[in-house]
């Protein structure tokens, strides 16, 4: 078999490996848009402000106390053929992950009330009561999807997120519609929901807990997952740092509107993660640096793909914005249309930011993406206190947007210096045809909708004519997937 015919086959295998944990995602963002559709229609805008504060809340501690094991493990783990080794490296880290997650809880329990006083103490104690509950599920959630990503079960990952959302869908119209309990429905069905998937995903996990332990491993993978950790404490920082302290200096109502204004965004960010979950593992195994050509392949072809469907997206976020906002969420939440465009934007761009920033970790510079990301929060922090005061949550998303740009080169950069090619204009082009649709509302307003519907309809197909190697590619992929369907016929 050629090169070409095996970077052919290993994206043709990468992709069949995102189906099959994209697809959970997939249910995740449909039954979650329409339980937040049910939310929002019969909680109000005051009490959705406390339930998204406290999932941020939740998910950075949940991170806190991770150490940079989530990644740690698969990468360490990816390449062991001894089943023994394999399980020893697993066993260690889940040790450890019990011991942080204990220690994680207990955080959570004692910054209850110092968390509800930023906001002027106004979120109710029978809802700072979720906090550690919360901590504690999604820390095991996470344990249990790199045991499983170390084994490259990608199908078991879809399933647990497919249980999940089911579950939080029947428990939102339960508690809330049925039951009445508005917001505090809302947080016992996102319990419930982790509880039963992460239950499932345990009791599935191909590995066997024993009592075995080994010091210099977990030194290893500590070492390795420090910078990440490090990292993923800046990129939690520079990411939600705009929702507190909109929540902190104009109100929790307003968090509410942001944070819709992010539903969209966020939850294709889901999507992303089955995308991240395939992608890590397999440019780990490709990490050695007589094969920069075949992780350049998979580099640029991901980068292609991802910011041709996000820029798609982002143009339909900005030019029908107010009719997706309002179908969905009641025009309630009117004001959270320009955001959600602009938001869509910078989920495209920290999309590309990932991409880069975990091949970077893939190819054995762990310590890299924290130093970069350390810019691009002190860029952003800087930006925040000039355009929030003045913005609110507008000037939030263009912040988001600005400072991954300024620091989107120095990606570029290292990477060429470790002998990684990338194709800048897999991503540029669809980026600055998004970026002329946003100057053109901002000079002459929002086109009447035949202008509108128009320009969608045409953005595809110039994003495909511009980016031919996109065409080739998805041409390959579909003649691959007749032959395997064919061949499995007969």
């Amino acid at each position: 078999m050629s090169d070409k015919e095996k970077r052919g086959s290993m994206t043709m295998q990468f992709i069949n490996g995102f189906l099959a944990t994209g697809l959970g995602k997939v249910s995740v963002v449909v039954l979650g848009f329409l339980g937040l559709m049910i939310a929002t229609r019969v909680i109000d805008t005051e009490q959705m402000g406390y339930f998204f504060l406290i999932q941020i809340m939740a998910l950075f501690l949940t991170e806190l106390s991770n150490f940079g094991m989530t990644l740690a493990l698969p990468r360490f783990t990816a390449d062991i053929e001894d089943a023994d080794d394999k399980r020893l490296h697993i066993n260690t880290a889940v040790y450890f992950r019990i011991v942080t997650i204990i220690g994680a809880c207990i955080l959570a329990l004692v910054l209850r009330q110092p968390f509800s006083q930023l906001f002027g103490g106004e979120i109710p104690d029978n809802l700072l009561i979720f906090l550690p509950i919360m901590v504690a599920l999604e820390s095991t959630g996470k344990l249990i999807v790199s045991v499983l990503q170390s084994y490259f079960k990608f199908r078991p990952i879809g399933t647990i997120s497919v249980i999940s959302s089911v579950v939080n869908m029947a428990s939102i119209v339960l508690f809330t519609l049925v039951l009445g309990q508005g917001v505090f429905g809302l947080l016992i069905a996102k319990v419930l929901s982790r509880a039963v998937a992460f239950g499932y995903g345990a009791i599935i996990a191909p590995f066997s807990l024993r009592p075995e332990f080994d010091a210099v491993i977990l030194r290893k993978m500590l070492w390795f997952g420090f910078p990440l950790q490090v990292n993923y404490i800046l990129s939690f920082i520079y990411q939600r740092i705009d929702t507190f302290l909109i929540g902190v200096l104009i109100g929790t109502e307003e968090v509410a509107f942001y944070e819709i204004a992010r539903r969209i965004p966020d939850s294709l960010t889901e999507v992303f993660d089955a995308f991240i979950q395939v992608y890590f593992p397999y440019v780990s195994k490709l990490s050695a640096p007589e094969k920069r050509a075949e992780v350049s392949a998979v580099l640029n072809t991901s980068l292609r793909w991802i910011t041709l469907i996000m820029a798609f997206g982002s143009a339909i976020a900005l030019l029908f914005g107010t009719e997706i906002i309002t179908t969905i969420f009641s025009t309630t939440y009117s004001a959270s249309s320009l955001p959600f465009g602009l938001l869509m934007i910078s989920a495209a761009v920290v999309m590309i930011d990932s991409i880069l920033g975990y091949l970077l970790v893939a190819i054995g510079a762990p310590h890299l993406p924290p130093a970069i990301n350390m810019v691009r929060t002190v860029v952003g922090f800087i930006l925040y206190i000039i355009l929030l005061p003045s913005m609110g949550m507008i000037g939030a998303a263009f912040v988001n947007i600005l400072s991954i740009l300024i620091v989107n080169p120095i990606y570029v950069f290292v990477l060429s210096q470790r002998k990684v090619v990338v194709q800048i204009t897999a991503f540029a082009k669809p980026l600055l045809i998004v970026h002329a649709i946003l100057l053109l509302m901002v000079v002459v307003g929002q086109p009447v909708v035949w202008v509108r519907v128009l320009m969608v309809l045409v953005f595809l197909p110039i994003n495909i004519f511009i980016a031919q190697e996109t065409l080739k590619e998805a041409l390959a992929f579909l003649k691959e997937r007749r032959l395997v369907t064919s061949s499995a016929s007969t």
